[in-house]
């Protein structure tokens, strides 16, 4: 669950202003999302990244110290409206999340927890 957290508030972070065959399918929202997010945590050991791409996938993965973890990244496909992300991932299912974006932080919220995400 932190790791579809935190793709998710990676995502709203960088702006991407370009007009390339790949943006012409994103909505206003999901170009908020695009690029790639770094959670904001007091814990440096572990941290979690979310990279959104412009033709609606990307990838989530975990930091050790500086190193990606074993795990490597994870694909995922993405959508968003005004309020909410769905990631779609190969071998979890999909889930929806709400989001926002405040400046530059991205924040992903769960029944339970917020993850909050800075533009990488």
């Amino acid at each position: 669950m932190k790791k579809i957290l935190f793709l998710l508030a990676i995502l709203p972070m960088i702006v991407f202003t370009a007009c390339s065959d790949d943006d012409k399918d994103l909505n206003e929202y999901e170009t908020q999302l695009v690029g790639t997010w770094q959670e904001v945590t007091e814990y440096a050991r572990e941290v979690f990244n979310v990279e959104f791409k412009s033709d609606k996938t990307g990838y989530q993965w975990a930091e050790n110290n500086g190193e990606i973890d074993r795990d490597g990244k994870e694909y995922f496909i993405w959508s968003a409206t005004k309020d909410k992300i769905s990631i779609t991932l190969d071998e979890n299912g999909s889930a929806s999340f709400s989001y926002a974006i405040k400046g530059s932080k991205l924040y992903i919220s769960s029944e339970d927890e917020t993850i909050i995400y800075a533009r990488k």
